[in-house]
């Protein structure tokens, strides 16, 4: 049953909201990801309850029902680059980056992270953390995420960035890392904490994650030109060892961002300019489904959200975040959200 809850209350107090995050612990191998493109991670919730950065510090929780927001974890500083990966809430206060659980708000444990977060990703016990600002980012750390300790660092090679980091398993990849290249990954070692190889995939990447035994990259393919000129949207899959590419699929017209997510046994594609939710099967890479979300905006990416029974997706060009049923991509609830507020994290 569609559900559209107003937040007029609630407005300026979640305009000031951090990072957001979105992913399926119920994915055939969760784990590894990242918050611009829909890091791994899930929550049971039934879509009532934000989890958001405190109006104050810390960080909140806010009752769509209720129409209030409440302190959920306590701090002094502001709270942002929240997130959901896996079972764990990650967010930055301060300097630290801190682990927690979203169920409770319980401290799991912090590290300092002083140059900032730009991205990260988890696999197993390892969190792979880009430092600094999202895309100028030089440096990738590498976290146990059982200690919370940083045990080294990972530096892009001389005038090169890292813009998005994925992992899965013992592997994990950076986009940038290339000189001659504007398309390409770069294999993260945290053996000898260096850049090992880097691979031209054919993408310029707008999100990775990593899921169902690959990692996935959304972007657009300059290889492929639509009739205005531009470079038409994509998605490709590669061998999360070497790198190489498995599939890439064509999603049509150009636009302008395009996020990539995965849950409910699949990969799910969202494009930024026309609001298409694409429902792919991670085996071929063939689109299963798809719906239009309604349209976005220019340079603002379409998140997707999962929760126990819902993929969701936040505009913020209308201002909603709609859920759809994953088998049938039906439209069945719907909550109002601020403008530009950042995507929302449904608490358990």
């Amino acid at each position: 049953m569609k559900r559209i809850a107003g937040l007029l209350v609630l407005l300026l107090l979640l305009a000031a909201c951090g990072g957001g995050s979105d992913g399926d612990d119920r994915s055939d191998d969760p784990g590894g990801g990242n918050s611009t493109a829909a890091p791994e991670g899930s929550s049971t919730s039934d879509g009532t309850r934000l989890i958001v950065p405190g109006a104050i510090g810390g960080v909140d929780i806010v009752d769509l029902d209720e129409e209030s927001q409440e302190p959920f974890i306590e701090s002094d500083a502001t709270v942002n680059s929240l997130r959901l990966i896996g079972n764990t809430l990650w967010f930055v206060d301060g300097t630290d980056l801190v682990a927690a659980n979203p169920a409770n708000g319980d401290i799991i444990g912090r590290t300092a992270m002083p140059d900032g977060v730009a991205d990260i990703a988890v696999a197993g016990d390892t969190a792979w953390v880009l430092t600094g600002i999202i895309g100028a980012s030089s440096a990738v750390a590498v976290v146990d995420v059982d200690s919370m300790t940083q045990t080294g660092s990972i530096t892009a090679p001389e005038f090169t960035t890292y813009l998005y980091i994925a992992a899965l398993g013992a592997d994990a990849w950076a986009f940038g890392g290339n000189l001659e290249s504007a398309a390409a990954v770069s294999k993260l070692d945290p053996a000898s904490m260096t850049q090992t190889t880097s691979v031209d995939i054919g993408i310029i990447a707008d999100s990775m994650i990593g899921a169902h035994g690959a990692i996935w990259v959304g972007g657009t393919i300059p290889a492929f030109v639509s009739a205005s000129g531009a470079p038409e949207s994509g998605v490709a899959k590669l061998d999360p060892t070497t790198g190489d590419v498995l599939l890439t699929l064509e999603l049509g017209a150009p636009d302008d961002h395009t996020v990539v997510a995965a849950g409910f046994g699949h990969v799910w594609v969202t494009k930024g300019l026309d609001g298409t939710l694409y429902k792919l099967d991670p085996a071929t890479g063939e689109t299963v489904d798809s719906v239009d979300t309604g349209s976005g905006a220019a340079g603002i990416p379409l998140e997707i959200i999962f929760t126990e029974d819902l993929v969701w997706v936040f505009n913020t060009t209308e201002n909603t975040a709609t859920g759809y049923d994953p088998d049938s991509l039906e439209l069945e609830d719907g909550i109002n959200v601020p403008a530009f507020a950042p995507a929302p994290i449904f608490a358990p």
